[in-house]
C-alpha cells in the first residue's frame, strides 16, 4: 500500500531567485489542465513564484494582475494567473466568469489568495502555502489534492532534488 504522505512537500527558498526556481520547476512539470491555489501573506512572493511558473511554461513577461483580477498569457498553452485580493466571497466570482476559467480544460490557472473563493476550487489542484521566515527566506508547503496534484507533487520532489536555492526540508511531513 502506498503511503498517503507523498503528496506533501515542504521547501525553504533562501531568496527571490529560489522562489523563481520553485516556479519555474513547476511550470516545467505541469501538464494541463491544471489548477493551483496560492495562499501567504502580503509580501510572501506568491507572484514572485507564479512569474517563475509562467517561465517554465515559455512566458517571459508577468504583471500582478491586483486591479485588473485576471491576466492571461500565452505560452506552451494559456495561462490565467489570478488575484482574487480585492475579492470580498466567493459570490462575487460568477459575475466575472472565474467558474468557466477555473476549469478551462486547456489552460493552467494559477490563483493568489485563493481562500477568498475556497467553495468554488476545482478538487484536483495543488496548494501552495506561503510563510514569510526571514527577509527574502520563505517557507513554502505544497500538498497535491486528487491524482494529479499528488503527481505532481511526487514529479517536483524528484525535480527539485538537485535545484540550486531551494532546499527540501521535509519531502514527506504534513502541515
Amino acid at each position: 500500500m502506498k503511503s498517503k504522505k507523498t503528496h506533501f512537500l515542504k521547501l525553504i527558498s533562501e531568496s527571490e531567485v529560489g522562489t523563481m526556481l520553485l516556479g519555474e520547476a513547476i511550470g516545467r512539470q505541469v501538464v494541463i489542465p491544471f489548477f493551483i491555489a496560492l495562499r501567504g501573506e502580503l509580501g510572501s512572493g506568491k507572484t514572485t513564484l507564479v512569474r517563475g511558473i509562467a517561465k517554465g511554461v515559455g512566458i517571459s513577461k508577468v504583471r500582478s494582475p491586483s486591479f485588473t483580477i485576471i491576466q492571461r498569457y500565452r505560452g506552451r498553452f494559456d495561462l490565467y494567473h489570478i488575484d482574487l485580493y480585492r475579492v470580498e466571497n466567493a459570490e462575487e466570482l460568477v459575475p466575472l466568469g472565474l467558474n468557466d476559467i477555473f476549469y478551462d480544460f486547456e489552460a493552467l490557472v494559477v490563483v493568489e489568495w485563493a481562500e477568498r473563493g475556497e467553495e468554488m476550487l476545482p478538487k484536483d489542484r495543488l496548494d501552495v502555502d506561503i510563510s514569510i521566515v526571514g527577509k527574502s527566506k520563505r517557507e513554502f508547503r505544497l500538498k497535491g489534492r486528487g491524482v494529479r496534484g499528488i503527481e505532481l507533487v511526487k514529479n517536483l520532489r524528484k525535480a527539485l532534488l538537485c535545484a540550486e536555492g531551494v532546499k527540501l526540508v521535509n519531502i514527506r511531513g504534513a502541515f
